[in-house]
């Protein structure tokens, strides 16, 4: 697939990076200072949302199927990612855990679900060797090679300040005593969790499948 034409990238180059800045500083930010982890998880999806603009700015000048194959892992990557910490998030406002604060000590309460949790959110934070991470370095290498090296700059930095909403949320949840009443998660959900944890870590260890599964579509 060839570049798009060089009208179109002036078109929309401007409005598009612009977009991917907002996204990402307004997401950032914004779930830098919540107290509820599904707002906290919402906002980081705004992030998200920007950091995919970048790739889509990144189509100027680039093939269009390098750029939909890079799109299509981070998406899935992303998706799986949320899959599980809102399904866990979910399950757990039934019993009451809206804030950040109430899932201390979770981990001994559930330790399958806080590992599958922490797994989730490791990889939203782009941290090797989670899929989250392929994803990132994807994303920027593609962009930082043809020249929206700025974009790259404030990706690293709103991705810096993730960091730490992601790992303040993993310090409640492993380092932090509360009610240890152990929970019995059902087996059906215990399954889908672990199965869609262990195919995150494949996206980040071995991608190459992934690819190339893509390619072969896309192209």
């Amino acid at each position: 697939m060839a570049p798009l034409p060089e009208t179109v990238q002036h078109a929309w180059i401007m409005p598009l990076s612009l977009l991917a800045v907002g996204s990402m500083v307004w997401g950032s930010l914004g779930a830098l200072f919540q107290t509820n982890v599904r707002r906290m998880l919402g906002y980081s999806t705004i992030a998200h949302a920007g950091y995919a603009m970048i790739a889509v700015v990144s189509v100027v000048g680039n093939s269009l199927e390098t750029i939909s194959s890079v799109l299509a892992y981070y998406f899935l990557a992303y998706g799986v990612s949320s899959l599980i910490s809102f399904t866990i998030v979910s399950s757990e406002e039934a019993a009451g855990m809206y804030s950040i604060k109430d899932y201390a000590g979770f981990a001994k309460r559930a330790p399958g679900k806080a590992l599958a949790l922490a797994l989730a959110l490791l990889s939203l934070a782009g941290l090797p060797p989670m899929g989250g991470f392929i994803g990132k370095f994807n994303i920027f290498y593609q962009a930082f090679e043809n020249g929206y090296g700025f974009l790259v700059l404030i990706a690293v930095f709103t991705s810096l300040i993730s960091l730490g909403y992601y790992l303040n949320f993993l310090v409640k949840i492993y380092m932090e005593s509360g009610h240890n009443t152990v929970q019995k998660p059902l087996f059906g959900t215990s399954v889908i969790l672990a199965l869609a944890s262990l195919f995150l870590i494949m996206l980040g260890v071995y991608p190459k499948p992934i690819f190339d599964l893509f390619s072969f579509f896309i192209g």
